[in-house]
């Protein structure tokens, strides 16, 4: 065991092991124990958390790469299987794809990364993702479901899922409102009404 440990060691725990006059008398576990005080780097959940949550989903990697170090960020945090899921889609760049994962309402994190495996990102210019249409009159908010801004950009209350976009009821979709005909809507300035 202790060629072992004397075969792996590298940079400063090498320098660190030489340094000291009497290693080769020492037993393997004190070492070990030794090593693990020196050099054993142990965090706060604090500081884990805020690296679990700040490790987004790279353009260049695939889904897998990001979901398996997101796992490995999140074990020590002990979280349950529904945050996490909620974690794992939040750090999703592209937008299009995070609502999508969020409207599949995933029961197990197996799920996600089944669904996400095949899954690419597209290429990111400047504050918006690359796509065939890139001006703002063919984007729609999925918050008030108008057309010309982003959900996040939405000046409107935010809707429930499932409720109707027009009049907020979540008895009904808007195809079946009962208001929707009846109200007239007028448009100033930068306001977009469904």
């Amino acid at each position: 065991m202790r060629l072992l440990l004397l075969g792996k060691l590298k940079g400063k725990a090498q320098q660190w092991l030489h340094s000291k006059p009497n290693f080769v008398a020492e037993s393997f576990m004190q070492l070990v124990e030794e090593l693990k005080v020196m050099f054993g780097t142990t965090y706060s959940k604090l500081i884990l958390r805020k690296k679990f949550e700040k490790r987004k989903w790279k353009q260049t990697e695939s889904f897998a790469e990001y979901y398996n170090d997101k796992i490995m960020l999140a074990n020590p945090l002990n979280l349950e299987e529904e945050e996490l899921i909620e974690y794992l889609i939040d750090g999703i760049m592209d937008e299009q794809l995070r609502i999508q994962a969020y409207l599949q309402c995933y029961n197990c994190k197996a799920q996600l990364l089944q669904a996400f495996s095949k899954v690419k990102q597209r290429e990111v210019v400047g504050k918006f993702f690359n796509s065939t249409s890139t001006s703002k009159a063919n984007i729609r908010c999925y918050n008030c479901n108008s057309m010309g801004h982003y959900a996040s950009e939405c000046r409107k209350p935010k809707i429930e899922k499932g409720a109707c976009y027009d009049c907020g009821s979540k008895a009904h979709r808007i195809n079946e409102c009962p208001d929707r005909n009846k109200t007239v809507h007028h448009v100033e300035g930068d306001e977009y009404i469904a």
